[in-house]
């Protein structure tokens, strides 16, 4: 079983512009993701290809890129453009490795030893495990949007978050599928038993997600901070 480790970047983006080549503290989150993945380069590791995916015609990406230790994979201008993830990663076709890490470059705090550790169990388990996930666990109220029923907590006198259920989160830094399956089906998973493994970690600084501008300027003032 071989395994590709990939990341992807465009320099387009919905919710925050240029969210991946705006400076970030004296950087960019494109450097940072890169630099993580050539960290992994030069130590050892798990993965059978390591890869970034960008697009030549998106000149900053282009240029940030050059002289990298990691193996650049030309994507077309389609694949940089919101549609379907099995049309994005179109790309994958030409690969040989049977399962495709996919690392997502807006966890800046994602330490490289995490990405490590997950790879290692699953190839250690692949006779079980047939995809894989980052979650969390989440205590809290949940309620169904359309008919504002409770999902986890159906007690009304229960008024601790801490004793409610909890739900179980997808932190979404990565997730490890089957190559030909995302392909056909335009999907990672089927959703039945190990498919996806949900792999439990603690909350933590190194799984915040940088999705709408709050979260840039708060990473950015935390990063400043710590690094």
């Amino acid at each position: 079983m071989k395994l590709l480790l990939l990341g992807t970047a465009r320099e387009k983006s919905t919710r925050i512009k240029h969210k991946m080549i705006r400076p970030f503290a004296e950087s960019s989150l494109y450097q940072i993701y890169l630099s993580k993945f050539e960290a992994i380069v030069k130590t050892k590791h798990p993965f059978d290809n390591i890869g970034m995916a960008i697009n030549r015609s998106e000149k900053t990406l282009w240029k940030l890129s050059r002289g990298t230790t990691v193996p650049i994979i030309e994507r077309g201008r389609r694949s940089t453009q919101m549609r379907k993830r099995a049309e994005e990663l179109y790309f994958l076709k030409d690969r040989k490795e049977d399962y495709v890490m996919w690392v997502n470059g807006c966890f800046p705090f994602l330490k490289l030893e995490t990405i490590i550790k997950t790879a290692v169990f699953f190839k250690s388990n692949k006779n079980r495990i047939k995809s894989l996930t980052a979650v969390r666990k989440k205590y809290n109220w949940y309620w169904h949007l359309k008919t504002g029923r409770p999902i986890n907590n159906k007690n009304p006198r229960c008024v601790s978050t801490q004793k409610s259920p909890p739900i179980l989160e997808t932190i979404h830094c990565f997730h490890i599928f089957d190559r030909k399956h995302l392909l056909k089906t335009n999907s990672y998973w089927n959703l039945k038993e190990n498919d996806p493994y949900l792999y439990l970690f603690k909350n933590s600084i190194e799984f915040l997600d940088i999705d709408e501008e709050l979260d840039f300027k708060v990473c950015e003032a935390l990063w400043k901070r710590t690094k």
